[in-house]
């Protein structure tokens, strides 16, 4: 999405491209929230199933996502 302010070029330009990064980190944040419920029902299968190898790599899957997940949560400096 692109606002135009009142034909001012370089504002435009620079709300265009903050517009990006920011649907760019929503997007991200999206995928890190869609890869944790997914290994966590992958980390659930390997539970019931006693595939602990499995249940193991589901589990460090899941940590590392919820760490990438505080990345994108913090605010942006």
């Amino acid at each position: 999405m692109c606002v135009l302010l009142h034909n001012y070029d370089f504002c435009a330009s620079v709300l265009c491209v903050f517009l990006a990064k920011e649907n760019e980190m929503n997007n991200q944040l999206k995928f890190v929230e869609r890869q944790i419920v997914e290994w966590e029902a992958k980390s659930k299968d390997a539970s019931e199933n006693g595939d602990f190898k499995a249940f193991e790599f589901a589990e460090s899957e899941i940590k590392n996502y919820k760490e990438m997940l505080k990345i994108y949560e913090q605010p942006a400096t």
